[in-house]
């Protein structure tokens, strides 16, 4: 009887052990790609906070980015209202939707959430949350120089770095990211438990350099009958995952993650870092000087051939030596610079996201005058003839003198973003917007001559990020639908439009203007005859860069086509031919339009902040 009643004890204790490990100590719900601005978007994010709120056990909310459609039309506001409503506390960031669709430059952002990371602690646990952009510029994800330099900050300021972590990003760790080994490298030695994220839309683990890495469904109902989002339970020794309905369902734990008290080390270094063993097949190329902004870079360089001038996402504007890459000047504006700057004799235009048009002297980085616009100016300008032409996020397109900065004139019904530059081409200006438009504008007035559209109603399908190029009487531009387009420039009408080879954002023009060339998502690079009536190709090769979505153009410079993509290489083909002459690799970021001084020499900048000069020395 004794013996009997000794087991009952043990047994008992073991399952109060055991209920006590399964208990709760926190438990927060998770909300990912909410994509306010899509067709359920607000409405299921309404009816994922008012679910939360019937639930008091929940102690905050954590939301992994893709938070609007595009932050465009007040989306942001409009999330951060219905967010809001949350009887708890809410951690966000952002996600790519948020910061490549976007008019503010990625600033409305903060302004309205506050930091564009987090990093707090409850009940022992630390949670830090950072995003991957990219910021404005297509391409993978990508750890900001910025979002490193913070995250580094953060873990060095640890008081135990024995603390169990937690981290949020929206994409998941992985090659989906172009520098993620830089994470692991950050949080070697550190006590990183699990690994959370978004973009997906669905439920999902998987081993993530060996870490746990869940990811979480969208509050988007899509097929189903109803929304939902992630309830996450942590006890001292686990964490529980479990998909919960706002029709007011719990699923059962879809997966439990064992919380241990071990070192994370990262022992994949060399097979994940890029590799720039090809760099060895073409000796020939070589870096002559690289200028380190130390800021996130989305211009392209700009030069009059002793200088170069660059603008970054901390609000530098600077000036380098062509010769050496040494700076000269340095101008600062506190605002993000991301659209290229423009040098018109000894003057420098540029844009900014404080709503600014600057011009500099390009002898001394002094302001010679600024326009004050209405929201952010992220585009490129077009100079001609003493006359700034340039469109911005507040729907108006402005014509400046050079000289004096006064407005010659304004057109202010443009719709949509303009985020690239204006073709100026028979007196006409040629521009696409955020809002399925290509207009074009008498250079004369700004009236506007005609307005084209592609026939969808889908934002990110517009061809805004393209930079239209023209030859005689047709206008070619390509778009995310995956189709050229080729356009009678003085009526507007489409002559035609063909996805037989699916580009995207990135095309050129020859130096004599009778090929096109495209670079497409898949490998290819295409050259096409202007004058035809029909889709003519010259040539399309395989160039060897894999899938591909960097807007950076290819652009011809005596015979040879340059352009960069998405990993950091810079590649350079026969213009006639097609023929691959070489890739060199300058790093592992996306690549910005390649500014060729002549085929020796390229200007190259990418978005990890470094301006390079490239010297191609042939025998």
């Amino acid at each position: 009887m004794i013996l009997r009643l000794k087991k009952i004890v043990f047994l008992f204790l073991i399952v109060t052990g055991l209920a006590g490990a399964a208990s709760a100590e926190i438990k927060f719900a998770w909300f990912s790609d909410t994509h306010v601005g899509s067709t359920t978007g607000a409405v299921d994010l309404r009816l994922a906070v008012a679910d939360v709120n019937t639930l008091p056990e929940v102690q905050f909310v954590i939301i992994s980015g893709d938070v609007t459609e595009q932050d465009f039309n007040g989306n942001l506001n409009l999330a951060q209202s219905i967010l809001a409503g949350l009887n708890c506390p809410f951690h966000i960031i952002p996600g790519n939707h948020d910061l490549k669709w976007t008019d503010s430059g990625g600033e409305r952002f903060r302004k309205v959430f506050g930091p564009d990371h987090f990093d707090f602690e409850f009940q022992g646990l630390r949670f830090i949350g950072f995003h991957q952009g990219p910021l404005l510029k297509m391409g993978d994800g990508y750890i900001a120089r910025e979002e490193l330099n913070w995250l580094d900050e953060t873990l060095k300021t640890l008081s135990d770095k024995n603390q169990r972590l937690v981290f949020i990003t929206h994409y998941p760790l992985d090659n989906s990211v172009s520098n993620y080994f830089e994470f692991f490298k950050l949080i070697d030695g550190f006590n990183v438990q699990a690994l959370l994220c978004g973009h997906g839309h669905s439920n999902g683990n998987t081993d993530a350099n060996g870490l746990s890495q869940i990811m979480s469904r969208s509050t988007l109902r899509a097929k189903s009958a109803s929304s939902g989002y992630t309830l996450v339970e942590v006890s001292n020794d686990s964490m529980y995952f479990r998909e919960r309905s706002t029709a007011g369902t719990t699923g059962p734990v879809w997966v439990t993650i064992p919380l241990q008290n071990h070192p994370y080390q990262f022992t994949n270094v060399a097979k994940c870092q890029p590799d720039f063993s090809q760099n060895d097949n073409y000796p020939f190329v070589k870096v002559k000087w690289t200028f380190d902004t130390g800021a996130t870079v989305t211009a392209a360089p700009v030069t009059d051939g002793n200088i170069v001038v660059i603008g970054t996402k901390d609000g530098s504007c600077y000036a380098l030596s062509i010769k050496d890459g040494k700076q000269l000047w340095r101008f600062e504006t506190n605002a993000p610079l991301l659209g290229t700057a423009v040098i018109a004799g000894d003057r420098a235009v540029l844009t900014a996201c404080d709503s600014s048009i600057y011009c500099l002297s390009t002898k001394t980085g002094l302001p010679l005058w600024r326009v004050k616009c209405e929201a952010s100016v992220l585009s490129t300008p077009t100079v001609e003839n003493g006359t700034v032409y340039v469109g911005g996020a507040d729907g108006i397109f402005r014509a400046i003198d050079l000289k004096t900065g006064k407005i010659v004139w304004q057109t202010g019904s443009i719709d949509g973003l303009v985020e690239t530059q204006p073709l100026l081409h028979n007196g006409r200006l040629i521009f696409g917007t955020w809002a399925n438009r290509l207009y074009a504008l008498k250079a004369s007035t700004g009236e506007i001559a005609w307005e084209w559209r592609d026939g969808s109603s889908q934002i990110n399908l517009s061809p805004a990020a393209c930079y239209p190029v023209a030859y005689q009487d047709k206008i070619y531009i390509v778009a995310p639908d995956r189709y050229m387009s080729c356009i009678q420039a003085d009526s507007g009408k489409t002559l035609w439009r063909s996805n037989r080879y699916k580009v995207r954002e990135s095309h050129g023009i020859s130096n004599d203007g009778r090929t096109i060339f495209a670079k497409t998502m898949q490998d290819t690079v295409i050259a096409l005859e202007s004058l035809t009536d029909v889709p003519t190709y010259r040539w399309a090769i395989s160039a060897g860069y894999g899938y591909e979505i960097d807007p950076s153009r290819p652009v011809e410079c005596n015979g040879r086509l340059f352009f960069g993509d998405k990993n950091g290489f810079v590649h350079a083909l026969d213009a006639k031919t097609g023929a691959i002459l070489w890739h060199y690799r300058i790093g592992w970021a996306a690549v910005n339009d390649v500014v060729p001084l002549n085929t020796s020499k390229l200007l190259v900048s990418a978005v990890d902040g470094k301006i390079n000069l490239i010297e191609i020395r042939l025998k």
